[in-house]
C-alpha cells in the first residue's frame, strides 16, 4: 500500500485557456461586499484547458430555456435527446463519461447508466432561471472530480441573492405547452437568498416523418415542476454558511419507437421522476491565499411508472489551497460518498457501497509557462484501491498565442445496474413477416471491473485580435475493460479497448456594438478494438459536427440565430446520413421591466435522429413574455 501512495510523486493534468494576470503569480482576491462573497472556493481555482462558460446575461440574450440548449452550441459537445424534452444526456470529446455538478456536488444517479454510460439526465438538473452560469470543462478531470470525468465536466452554478430580484417568465407555443417561472432574491445584512419555482408542461410534440413514422405528432406529454431555495450567511469577513435545497418532479409519458415494420409506430408508456437534493457547505480563508471548503450533500432520485427504481447518495467533500511562494501553491482535497439502489423489479435490493478517495495538486508557475501536476486515490467498497494521475503544461504569452499539452488517467466503476440487474422482459421481434412476442433475460454482471485507460489532449487559442480569436483542439481517450450494453442481447458486456479520437475547432468574432458571430466544428472517430485487431467501427450520431451563431442587438430588439448540423453517419443505425436545424428567437424590450420574445425551433423542420431512429421535434414556436420588478 505504501507503494501505492507512493504514486503522489507521479503527475496529472489540467489547466487553463486563460491563465492569472501578472507575470506568473497567482492573484489575491479583492476585498469586496460581504455579498460578493457569494463566489465559491470551489467554482473557480482550478481551470481546465478547454473551459467554456456560458453566463447568465447570455443565457438570457440568446435565450437559452434549458441547460441542453446552452451546452448543445459548444463546439465538442453532443447532446442526444430519447424524448425532446426527456431523457436528455450529453457527449464531451466524444465520451458519454461524463460528470455533471451542480454548486461542486456530483449528481450523477448511482443506480444506472441510461443509453449509454451517461448517468445524468440533463432535463431534471436546476431550471434555467436558478442558473448564474454554467461550465464545460472539456479533457481528463478524473483526478480532481472522481470515477466518470472523462470525457470532462460540466459544472452548474447557481444564483446566491446577492441583489434583490422579482421575475416572472410566461410562455406557450407548438404541442400545447406551457410555462412559467417565477424567482425573487435579495439580501440582508448577512443574510441573501435566491427561491425559483417553475412549471412547463407538453401535449405532444411535431416530427417530420419522411415516410419513415405513421404519424407527424408524438404524444408524449409531460408535466416538470422545480423548486429550489439557496440560503447564504455570511459568519465573519473570511467564514460563510450557505445552505440550499431543489426538488424536480417529471410526470408524463415515454415514448418507445416501435421497429418491426415501416412505417414505425410508437408505444407510450408512463414516466415519473423524482429528484430531491439537499447540500450545506462551509467556505473560510475565503479572502486569502488559502481558501477551503467542506460541503455535504444528499440526493434521492426516484422513478415510477413502466421503470422504477430508486436511488439514494450522500457525501462530504472538502478541499484547501496551500499558496507555498506567489508562483506555487497546492490543493488538497478529500471525499467520503456512500450510494444506495432499489430496483425490486431487477432483483436490485438495498445494495449499498462507499467510497473514500484523497486528490493532491501541484500548480507551478514560472514567466509564460504552467505546470500542473496531481495524483488522486479512491478507495471503493467493491473494487478496492485505484491510483489516477495527470499532468499538464500550458505556454501563455499573454499576448496572442497560448499553448498547452495535457494527458491523465481515468476510471470509471460500474452502476449498479450493471452489475445486478436481472429481469425477464418481453419484446415484439419480426419473424418470418410475423410480429410476435418473446419473452427474454436481461441481466447484469456481478464480476464485472473498472473500466481505465486515458485520456490525452492537445489545444491552442490564438487571439487574431482584441474582437478575434480562434481555437483548436485534437484529444484521444482510450478506456480499457469498457461497459456497454448489448441490448440485442439482453446483457452487459466488457469489452477490450473503446477508443475515441478527434478534435474541434472553433472561432468567434465581435464585428462591433451591434454584430457577433461564432463558427465551430468537431471530428469525432468512435472505435472498439480487439485481440484481433479493429472490431467494428462503433457507430456515432456525429461523426463530423457542425455548429455556428450570429447575434445583433440594437437599442431594445435582440436577435439571434443559430444553426446546428452532422454529417458522415452511418444510415444502417440513423435515418439520414447528415442534417442542419436552424433555430432563432427575436426579443423586444419594452422597457426596463418588461420583455417580449418569439422563438422558432427547428425553423427549417429536419428530420432526423441523434438516438437511434428516435426522430427530434420538428418545427416549434414559442411566445412569452418576462417581468421584473
Amino acid at each position: 500500500m505504501k507503494e501505492i501512495y507512493a504514486l503522489g510523486v507521479i503527475v496529472a493534468l489540467t489547466t487553463v485557456c486563460t491563465v492569472a494576470q501578472g507575470q506568473g503569480e497567482f492573484e489575491l482576491p479583492e476585498q469586496t461586499t460581504w455579498m460578493e462573497m457569494n463566489r465559491h472556493f470551489y467554482e473557480e481555482k482550478e481551470q481546465p484547458f478547454c473551459k467554456t462558460i456560458i453566463t447568465a446575461e447570455q443565457i438570457q440574450q440568446r435565450h437559452y430555456t434549458t441547460v441542453k440548449e446552452a451546452v448543445a452550441a459548444i463546439p465538442g459537445v453532443t447532446v442526444s435527446e430519447q424524448i425532446p424534452g426527456g431523457d436528455t444526456y450529453a457527449r464531451l470529446q466524444g465520451t458519454d463519461r461524463v460528470v455533471v455538478l451542480v454548486d461542486g456536488q456530483n449528481i450523477g444517479n448511482t443506480g444506472q447508466a441510461a443509453y449509454g454510460r451517461g448517468t445524468v439526465d440533463l432535463s431534471l438538473v436546476p431550471d434555467i432561471a436558478q442558473i448564474e452560469r454554467i461550465e464545460v470543462m472539456q479533457g481528463v478531470l478524473s483526478v480532481r472530480y472522481g470515477s466518470g470525468a472523462v470525457g470532462g465536466v460540466i459544472h452548474i452554478i447557481t444564483k446566491k441573492g446577492a441583489q434583490r430580484e422579482q421575475r416572472l417568465d410566461v410562455f406557450g407555443g407548438t404541442g400545447d405547452q406551457w410555462g412559467r417561472r417565477i424567482a425573487f432574491g435579495g439580501e440582508h445584512q448577512a443574510l441573501s437568498w435566491y427561491v425559483t419555482g417553475s412549471r412547463t408542461q407538453r401535449s405532444y410534440y411535431p416530427i417530420r416523418s419522411h415516410g419513415i413514422y405513421a404519424t407527424e405528432r408524438v404524444y408524449s406529454d409531460y408535466m416538470k415542476d422545480n423548486i429550489a431555495v439557496r440560503i447564504r450567511r455570511c459568519l465573519t469577513d473570511q467564514t460563510s454558511l450557505d445552505m440550499q435545497a431543489q426538488y424536480t418532479q417529471f410526470d408524463g409519458h415515454g415514448t418507445t419507437v416501435i421497429r418491426t415494420k415501416q412505417p414505425y409506430t410508437f408505444m407510450h408508456k408512463e414516466r415519473k421522476r423524482k429528484q430531491y437534493r439537499v447540500q450545506l457547505a462551509y467556505q473560510y480563508d475565503t479572502y486569502t491565499m488559502n481558501p477551503g471548503y467542506v460541503q455535504y450533500y444528499q440526493q434521492v432520485n426516484k422513478a415510477a411508472g413502466e421503470t422504477q427504481f430508486s436511488t439514494r447518495t450522500q457525501g462530504v467533500r472538502g478541499e484547501k489551497v496551500f499558496c507555498i511562494t506567489a508562483q506555487h501553491k497546492i490543493t488538497l482535497g478529500g471525499e467520503w460518498r456512500w450510494e444506495e439502489a432499489i430496483h425490486e423489479t431487477a432483483n436490485i435490493h438495498h445494495k449499498r457501497r462507499t467510497q473514500r478517495a484523497f486528490f493532491l495538486e501541484d500548480e507551478w508557475k514560472q514567466g509564460k509557462w504552467t505546470l500542473l501536476t496531481g495524483v488522486r486515490g479512491d478507495d471503493n467498497s467493491y473494487f478496492g484501491f485505484y491510483p489516477t494521475a495527470r499532468v499538464s503544461v500550458l505556454y501563455d504569452t499573454q499576448k496572442r498565442f497560448s499553448g498547452y499539452a495535457s494527458w491523465g488517467r481515468v476510471f470509471s466503476v460500474p452502476k449498479m445496474n450493471d452489475l445486478f440487474y436481472t429481469k425477464k422482459v418481453r419484446r415484439q421481434i419480426q419473424q418470418h413477416g410475423k410480429t410476435k412476442w418473446v419473452e427474454k433475460w436481461v441481466k447484469g454482471d456481478p464480476s464485472l471491473r473498472p473500466e481505465n485507460g486515458y485520456t490525452a489532449t492537445l489545444g491552442m487559442t490564438y487571439r487574431l485580435s482584441p474582437q478575434a480569436s480562434l481555437q483548436a483542439q485534437v484529444f484521444r481517450n482510450e478506456i480499457h475493460q469498457a461497459i456497454r450494453w448489448n441490448h440485442g442481447l439482453g446483457r452487459v458486456e466488457q469489452l477490450d479497448t473503446e477508443a475515441v479520437t478527434g478534435g474541434n475547432l472553433s472561432f468567434f468574432r465581435q464585428v462591433n456594438s451591434h454584430w457577433q458571430y461564432s463558427l465551430g466544428y468537431g471530428y469525432t472517430d468512435y472505435r472498439i478494438y480487439t485481440k484481433k485487431g479493429i472490431d467494428h467501427k462503433r457507430t456515432y450520431n456525429r461523426p463530423h459536427g457542425y455548429v455556428g451563431e450570429i447575434t445583433y442587438t440594437a437599442g431594445k430588439w435582440r436577435g439571434n440565430l443559430s444553426f446546428d448540423g452532422g454529417a458522415g453517419r452511418d444510415t444502417t443505425d440513423y435515418n439520414t446520413g447528415a442534417f442542419v436545424q436552424w433555430n432563432g428567437n427575436v426579443q423586444y424590450a419594452a422597457n426596463d421591466s418588461l420583455l417580449w420574445y418569439v422563438e422558432v425551433r427547428n425553423i427549417n423542420n429536419a428530420g432526423y435522429d441523434l438516438f437511434h431512429q428516435y426522430p427530434v421535434a420538428g418545427r416549434q414556436w414559442l411566445v412569452g413574455m418576462r417581468c421584473s420588478w
